[in-house]
This record gives C-alpha cells, structure tokens and sequence, in this order.
C-alpha cells in the first residue's frame, strides 16, 4: 500500500506522509507560487515538516487583501483584511483547512537569502503567517497579524528609546511618559519629543528682556530621518529656543500641538526643565510657556 493510499484513511493532515502534504501544497498554491526557488522550498519545507497548523507559512495571493491603508507613514507597510484568512485547524470531513478572516499588517520585503532567513527565525514571535507579491512593484510582502506586529513594534521602539535615554531620563515620571509616548506612538520623525542632556547646548545667549528664554546651538541636533544601515536616527545641527518650563502637563500638551517642540531639557545649575522649541518657528505669543511675554 503506497503513501497516497495509505493517507486517505488518516482524517488528520499532520498523519499524513509528506509526499501528501506536498500534494496537498500543490493543489493549494501551485507547484511554485512564489516564483523564487528559495521561498518555495521554504514554503514546502514548513508545510510537509510542521506539526502545528500555526507553524505554517503559507503562498498568499495579493488579491485577497481588501481595505488596504497605511498604518504610518512608512510606505514600506499597510494594514489590510485577509478576507480569505488564516489557517486555524483542520476540517476532516472537507479534506482542507478552517481559516478565521484577519486584520494583518504588510510589509515590503527586499528579497536576500540572509534577511529572508532572519525573518523566519523570527516567525514566531511577530506571528508571520506567509508571503505574498504586489503585482504592481513586483516586490515581496511579509504578511504578519496586525496586532502582534504592532505589539512587537511598540515594544523594540521602548527598547531602543531605553537604549539612546535611559529608563528614566528626566527623573520625573509625567515627563518620561510623555517621551515615552511620543517615541512609540509617533509615524513621523518631526513627530518625536526627546530628552535632551543640557551638556548638547552651544553658545546659550539670552534673547529677551528676561531670564526665561534664551537661543542656543543643539550640538547633536534634532532627528530628521532613520538610517536604515545603522539602525540609527540621522540628525542635523540646529538652532534652537531654550524655555524655562512652567506651564501644566496639560497646558504641554497644548503646546505640543501648536508649536514645533523638539525636546525636553534640564539646567543641572537651577534644577529647572526647559522646553527645547525650534527658533525659527516658536510662537512667542504662548503667554503660559514662561509668564513672561518676548521683548523685542
């Protein structure tokens, strides 16, 4: 009795032998769906060798996405509904899997055979459920569940915030979670509010009739994209309004919206917080920033 034969009288997929899974794989997704050997045999490898279903990573045909939108500004990745869904077990009675319709979250990938096995090495943990090709850019799309993806995200941004600030950096908790926020919540660079160490500040001059406002240079300067190589912020030296901060967290969170805020400080002489505007664009009318209104 060959395998074939054998398999039909097993109700469950993982008794099978794998020369039926890889028959089953074809009659699903083709022999070759993705069109690059090395993703294929991947494909095949997971689907003959897994013995859970959410192991599996499957061929998904672009055209089975609906409702697709940004989730950041990135234009490397989408949210979409998975209409025909994942794969949760296996119905005996058809011969073929249940799916469950979701919400993932796309990603471009640029195929090379070392990132392409990192990404697999980290299936599990972003919940990367398969693969599929936009027929317009011809480029890859990882296909991983919205949720768990944006978890993970949230979380490496908190670890990389930790990395370049510290846990605590202000020593005061509104503060650091009003950094924290922005640096997870945040889809633009212009949108991040940062601690910034008062030893960064060159040539500090007072620039009214008042001792609350003063123009500096940022040494290390603000943040204006990512280097996707170093994995690191790309930053330009900056001019920069230097205020006494006196308002409530709530009037900050005002001043947030109106004005161009690059960052938190502290003076290590007065003790004070000082609130890190861009020069050329601070609104010297915001009365609550300092009391004190801007003598020209």
């Amino acid at each position: 009795m060959d395998g074939d034969t054998r398999c039909k009288f097993k109700s469950n997929f993982f008794d099978w032998c794998d020369a039926c899974k890889l028959k089953h794989f074809k009659l699903n997704y083709d022999k070759s769906p993705s069109g690059n050997n090395e993703i294929d045999n991947r494909l095949k490898y997971y689907y003959s060798k897994s013995g859970l279903s959410e192991e599996f990573i499957e061929w998904i045909s672009y055209e089975e996405f609906k409702d697709i939108t940004h989730n950041v500004v990135n234009k490397e990745t989408y949210s979409a509904l998975w209409s025909k869904g994942c794969i949760c077990d296996w119905n005996k009675d058809k011969f073929n899997w249940n799916r469950k319709i979701k919400k993932v979250a796309l990603v471009n990938f640029e195929y090379n055979i070392i990132d392409f096995y990192r990404v697999l090495k980290e299936k599990e943990q972003y919940k990367l459920y398969g693969i599929s090709k936009d027929p317009t850019s011809h480029s890859y799309i990882l296909v991983f569940d919205d949720e768990v993806y944006n978890q993970n995200l949230c979380s490496c941004k908190l670890n990389h915030f930790q990395l370049n600030y510290g846990e605590f950096p202000s020593g005061n908790d509104e503060i650091d979670n009003i950094l924290k926020d922005h640096y997870y919540d945040s889809i633009s660079p212009k949108e991040l509010i940062e601690w910034i160490p008062f030893n960064e500040f060159r040539e500090i001059v007072l620039t009214a009739d008042n001792k609350e406002i003063y123009n500096a240079l940022w040494s290390k300067g603000c943040i204006y994209d990512w280097d996707e190589d170093k994995l690191s912020w790309i930053r330009e030296v900056k001019k920069v309004t230097l205020v006494n901060f006196k308002c409530s967290i709530n009037d900050f969170n005002i001043m947030v919206l109106k004005e161009k805020l690059y960052g938190i400080s502290k003076d290590p002489t007065s003790h004070s917080y000082i609130l890190v505007l861009d020069d050329e664009g601070y609104n010297q009318n915001l009365f609550f920033l300092t009391g004190v209104r801007v003598v020209n």
